[in-house]
C-alpha cells in the first residue's frame, strides 16, 4: 500500500518538475536574437511562394476513352500478330537435355590451355621446385680474421 502511494506521489513531482522546467524555458518578454531579423527577412520573402501560376496547367489534350479503347485494341492484336510470329519460330532446342549437350559441344570445339591440362599432382610437383628454388643457399664459412 505504501510502495503504491510512494509511485503516486513520485509521479506527481516529476510532472510538477516537467512542468516548471517547460515554463521557464519560454521565452518571457520581448527578446530578440542576433537573427530574428534576417530569419522574418527570409520568410518575408517567400511567404507568398509558391503560387498557382506557378504550376503547370493541366493537359489539355488527354485522350477519350474511345480512343483509349481504340488504343487498347490496337495493342492486343499486335500482342495477337507477335504471339504468331512466336509460335511459327523453329525452336532448336526443346529441352534441358539437349541444351547442356549443345552447350558441351561448343566448349569441346575451343580446345582448353596448357595450365588446363594439368593434374593436381603435377600441379603440387610444380609448387614444391618452386619453393626448393627460393631456399636461399648455407651461409658462407669465413675462417677468422687475424
Amino acid at each position: 500500500m505504501n510502495a503504491r502511494r510512494t509511485k503516486n506521489v513520485t509521479a506527481l513531482c516529476l510532472i510538477a518538475f516537467a512542468a516548471s522546467a517547460c515554463a521557464a524555458m519560454t521565452p518571457t518578454g520581448d527578446t530578440v536574437s542576433p537573427i530574428d531579423a534576417r530569419i522574418r527577412a527570409a520568410v518575408d520573402a517567400n511567404r507568398t511562394y509558391p503560387q498557382w501560376a506557378d504550376f503547370p496547367a493541366a493537359p489539355r489534350d488527354l485522350p477519350t476513352p474511345t480512343q483509349l479503347a481504340q488504343r487498347v485494341n490496337t495493342l492486343q492484336a499486335t500482342r495477337g500478330a507477335l504471339a504468331g510470329e512466336v509460335s511459327r519460330l523453329e525452336w532448336d532446342i526443346t529441352s534441358a537435355g539437349e541444351l547442356e549437350q549443345a552447350l558441351t559441344d561448343r566448349i569441346t570445339v575451343v580446345p582448353p590451355s596448357p595450365t588446363g591440362l594439368q593434374t593436381q599432382a603435377e600441379i603440387d610437383a610444380f609448387a614444391e621446385r618452386l619453393r626448393r628454388r627460393a631456399t636461399p643457399p648455407p651461409p658462407v664459412v669465413r675462417p677468422p680474421r687475424p
